[in-house]
């Protein structure tokens, strides 16, 4: 049976990542409050923040973004939550090609303004 974003269990490890490209405004902490408050809101309490602020997304080396696909790629996240797919990156490439390696590992996107939850094998809307 094919898991939906309704029936991930509370225990799931998401990852909440945020980034914008220009420090000094409050646009990180409205990101950070928005996918914190909906991950709280779907019952999940088992997060960790990653927070590139003020980092450009044309380049995937970021902190935050490459401490998140470590911790990915050791099998510590089930899922990701972001504002939109334009904070992973602004590459369409690139970023269909990191969608791909998340479903290849069983892990789940969910794009919040995008209205876009990806459960490894499938699309839904929000």
């Amino acid at each position: 049976m094919s898991k939906t974003i309704s029936n991930l269990p509370n225990t799931t490890r998401v990852a909440l990542y945020c980034r914008v490209a220009c420090e000094g405004n409050d646009a990180i902490e409205q990101q950070t409050t928005i996918v914190r408050g909906y991950a709280k809101g779907h019952g999940y309490s088992n997060f960790n923040l990653y927070i590139d602020n003020g980092v450009s997304g044309v380049s995937p080396e970021r902190p935050a973004f490459s401490h998140l696909n470590r911790d990915i790629d050791d099998l510590r996240i089930d899922a990701v939550i972001v504002r939109d797919l334009s904070r992973i990156t602004r590459n369409s490439l690139e970023l269909s090609d990191w969608i791909d390696s998340l479903r290849h590992k069983g892990v789940s996107l969910i794009s919040l303004s995008d209205s876009i939850i990806d459960e490894s094998f499938f699309l839904t809307r929000l």
